[in-house]
């Protein structure tokens, strides 16, 4: 007698991200990463116009750039989820939203603060090969009215924790993550590291940030969880944002 296969008791496996198309890929970088550098350039648009009006006592551009941010998180989350969880079936857990490993709460601070060194290292080399140094425009948003303990806290709130780990999601669980079903660890962390630094638009932070993207991809792979990744990015931003409001409430020049 045959066995109807259906009835053979044996479940179909979860999709994985190696059941994504690269149509599917495709559209998700289109989205996320449209929506991102559009919103970017709302932004420009904004603050070289009339202002943007914010409400009570919080700042204007504070206000702005709160919304901007929300607008990019909301684009990179949106395309995962419209183009890997909705439409292929894909649990979050494949985006890498697993339990976070013993022992990977201090090794993540760790290489956060190794990160931000070497980084910090990198850019300054980059800035004393240049004539002029730019200034970097991400030190603006940062504290675009001055230092303030509202903004501080806001900041830190927003580059702490909302926007890496929106940013984590998407390059490290999805570009990362899709890539790296497809070629070596070392080269899909550093195609999602290129990827990740050219996003920020800021050309001689490339170095800098590209370096930070392959060590928050190798993260991740060494942890098997995205909140390895989070962490960590989301304490490199802190050590930046808490240095230039110190030196804001200092009074010490801090290079641009």
């Amino acid at each position: 007698m045959a066995l109807d296969p259906l009835d053979s008791g044996q479940a179909s496996a979860p999709p994985t991200l190696s059941d994504v198309r690269i149509s599917d890929f495709l559209l998700a970088l289109i989205v996320g990463l449209g929506v991102t550098r559009l919103a970017g350039v709302v932004a420009v648009a904004l603050l070289a116009g009339p202002g943007f009006r914010g409400t009570g006592d919080m700042p204007d551009l504070q206000v702005l750039i709160m919304v901007i941010l929300t607008v990019q998180t909301v684009g990179l989350i949106g395309a995962i989820y419209l183009f890997a969880i909705w439409r292929r079936g894909l649990a979050w857990a494949e985006i890498g939203l697993r339990p976070l490993p013993a022992g990977w709460l201090v090794r993540s601070a760790g290489i956060a603060l190794a990160a931000f060194v070497v980084a910090s290292l990198i850019t300054m080399g980059v800035q004393s090969l240049m004539e002029e140094p730019p200034r970097n425009p991400q030190l603006d948003l940062i504290a675009p009215d001055g230092f303030s303990w509202s903004g501080l806290l806001i900041t830190l709130a927003f580059v702490g924790a909302i926007v890496p780990f929106a940013e984590e999601l998407f390059f490290r669980g999805l570009v990362y993550g899709w890539l790296r079903r497809r070629m070596s660890v070392r080269l899909a962390a550093s195609v999602s590291a290129l990827g990740f630094a050219v996003l920020h638009g800021i050309w001689w932070l490339i170095p800098a940030l590209a370096l930070l993207g392959v060590v928050l991809a190798l993260t991740y792979e060494r942890s098997g969880s995205i909140w390895a990744a989070v962490i960590t990015h989301g304490l490199f931003n802190s050590f930046t944002t808490l240095l230039y409001y110190l030196a804001l409430a200092t009074g010490i020049e801090l290079p641009a």
